[in-house]
């Protein structure tokens, strides 16, 4: 199961353009449905993304983010 979650999502690395999709209750109806980000730190399993507006509190899974 865990080779087959690697080839499927392969580990994002520093500096990969990523999508992070916005929940529908935390945006607006003009609103984009995904925000853009780069990942910054990769460690245990956990992302820390940054955007133009600063870093985002949250550390995100690989999951969570699709690359661009």
């Amino acid at each position: 199961m865990v080779r087959r979650e690697q080839s499927i999502l392969p580990p994002a690395k520093v500096g990969d353009s990523v999508l992070i999709p916005i929940l529908e209750l935390d945006r607006g109806r003009g609103d984009p449905a995904n925000m853009l980000a780069v990942v910054l730190e990769v460690g245990d399993k956990k992302h820390v993304v940054g955007t133009k507006y600063g870093r985002l509190n949250t550390k995100l899974e690989r999951n969570a983010l699709e690359p661009i």
